[in-house]
């Protein structure tokens, strides 16, 4: 299946069970607005309606995200800065949870500049690939802004404290090599091998169980808020409700018989 859909700011294209999210505002290097929050909204919905495996989030024109569109919050904030906090603030964490929450595995694909709350929605995904030469940071310090839509709580989750502060207080981008010695990035490519790079990634993923990664990506979301007895029981509960499913009945009969297993995802 091969489909596309535009909402404004993004681009959503499903193709073998891979669903892409576009950022499209490259000639503002895809800076975040209400419109491109309401399109990711629709290709996560989507994603699933569609039953694709996997999410793919990345930009156009050679960049992520360079963060908020600041025209939009320096109006903002000069006319009603009450909407800000109340309004504009929620708006962005709740897409920003929405793709944390997304039961599916979420890749975020890093070309160029991924700043700010480009980052903070890099911070969302499951698993975070970069181009090389990406550079990649929490940028809030340089305006004097404070991150607000996850920049803190999840960074420092991914990096530990003394990293976390090191990239939000000197606010400094930050080359893909590094990100990944920190633990934010999984993979770096070249740039002549970055789309087979992530195609490959994304295809292997919808090659998995996807009732199988679900539960995956449940218990290991779960496991930094819990201590080693719930976090095993959830596990053992987990393990116990998912030896009766046809995928992992499937698995061992691929195994048995030498082939590749056909999951359904149930």
């Amino acid at each position: 299946m091969n489909e596309t859909m535009d909402p404004p700011h993004t681009s959503v294209t499903i193709s073998d069970d891979v669903c892409t999210i576009a950022l499209n505002r490259p000639d503002k290097r895809n800076s975040i607005s209400v419109q491109m929050l309401d399109g990711i909204d629709a290709g996560l919905e989507h994603a699933l309606a569609q039953s694709a495996r996997v999410v793919v989030i990345r930009g156009s024109g050679g960049n992520f995200c360079a963060g908020a569109d600041l025209s939009y919050v320096s109006g903002l904030l000069d006319q009603t800065p009450e909407r800000f906090e109340a309004e504009f603030l929620p708006r962005v964490q709740s897409t920003m949870n929405r793709i944390e929450d997304c039961t599916l595995p979420v890749i975020a694909a890093v070309e160029g500049y991924c700043l700010a709350g480009g980052f903070e929605l890099a911070l969302c995904c499951d698993i975070v690939v970069a181009a090389r030469s990406a550079q990649m940071g929490d940028g809030h310090s340089v305006y004097g802004f404070l991150p607000g839509s996850g920049g803190a709580y999840r960074l420092a989750r991914k990096v530990g404290t003394n990293n976390a502060k090191f990239l939000a207080f000197t606010g400094d981008p930050v080359p893909a090599a590094e990100m990944a010695a920190m633990g934010v990035v999984s993979q770096v490519f070249d740039a002549a091998e970055f789309d087979t790079g992530v195609a490959s990634l994304a295809r292997k993923l919808t090659r998995r169980s996807p009732l199988g990664l679900r539960r995956m990506k449940g218990m290991i979301d779960s496991a930094p808020s819990s201590d080693r007895a719930a976090g095993l029981r959830a596990e053992r509960l987990a393990s116990a409700a998912h030896v009766g499913s046809h995928d992992m009945k499937e698995g061992l009969a691929a195994f048995r018989e030498k082939r590749t297993p056909r999951f359904q995802g149930r």
